[in-house]
């Protein structure tokens, strides 16, 4: 059982409210890094579909691709994730009946979002080759 599912099952509606949206916030933070992160590379003309001028290689132009690609639907899921916890968190304040099986699933979807970033973070940041 999550921590928020923990501090409804024992009347705590605050700290579970406090939770859900520190994770809404985190995750608005993560976005807002990442529009700065898109706004630089558009900037410097590293942008989706033809990028020829900065770049001299097909590999280069693929991977600025796969990498708008993967992160725009990172990004999309992850908006979903914090409208989600925002919604529970309006959802608990307003709730008579504990919503247990309601932050299982919010859980599960949180937690599917940050493992496919997990895998994504080293293959784009990390796996970098040549100078």
């Amino acid at each position: 059982m999550n921590t928020t599912g923990v501090l409804l099952r024992y009347g705590k509606k605050g700290g579970a409210q406090l939770c859900l949206i520190a994770t809404a916030g985190l995750g608005l933070l993560f976005l807002a890094l990442k529009a700065v992160e898109y706004h630089l590379d558009i900037r410097d003309g590293i942008v989706p579909g033809n990028s020829s001028h900065v770049f001299q290689n097909n590999s280069a132009n693929l991977f600025v691709n796969l990498y708008y690609a993967a992160t725009g639907l990172h990004a999309v899921h992850l908006t979903i994730a914090v409208i989600w916890m925002a919604g529970l968190s309006v959802a608990v304040k307003r709730a008579k009946r504990p919503l247990e099986s309601h932050f299982h699933v919010a859980g599960l979807y949180w937690h599917f979002v940050d493992v496919i970033w997990i895998f994504l973070y080293p293959v784009l940041y990390l796996g970098r080759t040549g100078p």
